[in-house]
């Protein structure tokens, strides 16, 4: 009967290689927006329980190093999440562990995206992203005025004259290790979604094996900086 309608048949064949072509569905490794019941107005970050169902929370402060559930700066009402520190030496420190259920951490060597946006409230500013995994650091970034990342020893500009008071997004897209060549991509956005740098080149350490958490390191005295909307995914975007 197909025989007789080739049009049809055709269109079978099509469907049926479309399924195996089909993007992979996304997996969220981390998801935090600040806004869910389980954080409370101007009260520490948590991080005990599984509170999130995507990703858990860690912190290793030194000194009079803070992080908040802010009200007072946000980028999606009702809340943000405020790094300070006080006038003496010190850093704030917030690690976001990879997870899926929001309690196991979950190592992996897939390629995926860490999205999220900050505002930088006074200049001079000078903060710092990392991802790390199992035997080293594979993205370094740094924040200030000047964006850098990182590439086995040498650095490159993604963009310059951030303003304070602004909001940007900083999307990093990690490629799956073991491929060989791996090289990570930094692509920086204003508040209108605008793209205003982008860089690429080799993992800052090629000995790094996986994937595991990634962290925020604030060491600015009584600046602060400004977090909303932290997403981790593997596979297509949502």
């Amino acid at each position: 009967m197909l025989a007789r309608i080739p049009f049809l048949q055709s269109f079978l064949v099509v469907a049926i290689v479309s399924l195996f072509h089909l993007p992979a569905e996304a997996s969220l490794l981390f998801d935090d927006r600040f806004d869910g019941s389980s954080h409370a107005d101007n009260a520490p970050l948590i991080t005990e329980g599984d509170y999130l169902e995507h990703g858990i929370w860690k912190t290793n402060h030194e000194g009079n190093g803070l992080a908040v559930v802010s009200t007072e700066v946000v980028l999606s009402p009702p809340r943000a999440l405020a790094l300070s520190l006080g006038p003496e030496d010190g850093r704030t420190q917030v690690v976001g562990v990879f997870s899926e259920d929001g309690v196991s951490s979950r190592r992996f060597t897939d390629g995926y995206s860490l999205r999220f946006s900050f505002l930088m409230k006074d200049m001079p500013f000078d903060s710092w992203l990392y991802i790390s995994g199992a035997g080293a650091q594979s993205v370094l970034v740094r924040i200030g005025s000047v964006v850098h990342s990182y590439h086995n020893g040498s650095s490159t500009v993604v963009a310059t004259g951030l303003s304070a008071d602004a909001w940007y997004t900083l999307e990093i897209i990690a490629p799956s290790i073991g491929s060989g060549g791996e090289t990570y991509t930094v692509d920086l956005y204003d508040g209108a979604h605008e793209l205003v740098g982008s860089s690429s080149g080799k993992m800052q350490n090629p000995e790094a094996v996986n994937y595991e958490f990634f962290t925020i390191y604030h060491v600015n005295p009584e600046r602060a900086l400004y977090i909303d909307d932290v997403v981790a995914e593997t596979g297509a975007p949502r």
